[in-house]
């Protein structure tokens, strides 16, 4: 995926009566964002903010911190 910027501004949407939103086009190309996928919502109630991730973003997380926290006890048993 190639995004020449860390962030950026794609627009703006308005929360509909069912609790959609439409992600901008460009957002969408720039993500590699397509129907179907599933997104995980993390929120921050004291910030009124919140971030959108591709799960398989959160999975491939979830896999490195697995690898990070398995190689971390294995080091533990040599010091032993």
């Amino acid at each position: 995926m190639a995004i020449k910027k860390n962030a950026a501004i794609y627009g703006t949407s308005t929360l509909g009566a069912k609790g959609q939103v439409v992600i901008p086009a460009k957002m969408r190309k720039d993500l590699e964002l397509n129907e179907g996928d599933t997104l995980v919502f993390v929120g921050n109630v004291h910030s009124s903010s919140f971030h959108i991730l591709k799960v398989e973003t959160v999975q491939d997380l979830n896999k490195a911190l697995n690898r990070l926290l398995k190689n971390s006890e294995r080091f533990g048993e040599k010091e032993k």
